[in-house]
């Protein structure tokens, strides 16, 4: 068996173009479209069925991608982005535009479905957003990562890449680190409060407290 998604003009509404899908073999009302799989279902049955299985990863990858977007745009509005090496920024838009492409793909299949409605193109519809949901799940991929990258500029805001981070505050980063690694999830923490040598002292002190 294998699936046919064709392109034909809809007689009705001259210059238009939709999907057509249909399955060889497999046009006949209620016969059995596997035998061999233990499932009684006919075409329409498991189209219909792995229809609404997309719909539940739909729901789930959606929401992810969402949530996640709306989390990186507030970043741009944060004090310290404008001080931000040109790196960050640029790492930054990077993962911005993957959250906004993963997030139309995300949605691209219920769009098409609204579109093919009543076009008795189902087994086509479920392919093409099978298709696309692959695609947003490869870019909630790129989007995130398996590691925690931390790049800790100094203590106070408005002057970046100097000053001491206090006890309190290595502390607190040191549970974070824990918390990460809990979740085996590589850390890699860079400091860059130069001045002074801060870097140096305070990534030595991390590196004792994480030991404890």
């Amino acid at each position: 068996m294998r699936l046919e998604a064709r392109l034909r003009c809809d007689r009705e509404r001259p210059g238009r173009l939709l999907f057509w899908g249909y399955w060889f073999g497999m046009t006949m009302e209620g016969r059995d479209v596997d035998p061999g799989d233990g499932r009684d279902e006919t075409i329409n049955e498991r189209m219909d069925r792995n229809w609404n299985e997309l719909l539940q990863e739909m729901r789930v990858t959606q929401t992810g991608t969402q949530i996640l977007s709306g989390f990186l745009l507030t970043i741009a509005f944060q004090p310290t982005f404008h001080g931000l090496p040109a790196f960050d920024k640029t790492v930054y838009l990077f993962l911005v535009l993957a959250a906004t492409v993963t997030t139309a793909l995300a949605l691209a299949p219920v769009h098409l479905h609204r579109t093919l409605f009543r076009h008795h193109s189902k087994p086509a519809l479920v392919q093409i957003g099978h298709l696309l949901l692959r695609a947003a799940l490869t870019g909630v991929l790129r989007a995130t990562a398996p590691f925690v990258y931390v790049r800790l500029h100094g203590p106070d805001h408005d002057h970046l890449y100097g000053g001491s981070y206090s006890e309190a505050d290595l502390g607190w980063w040191a549970d974070r680190i824990r918390e990460w690694r809990c979740s085996d999830k590589d850390v890699w923490v860079y400091f860059n409060n130069d001045g002074a040598g801060h870097a140096v002292r305070n990534a030595n002190r991390l590196r004792a407290l994480l030991a404890r």
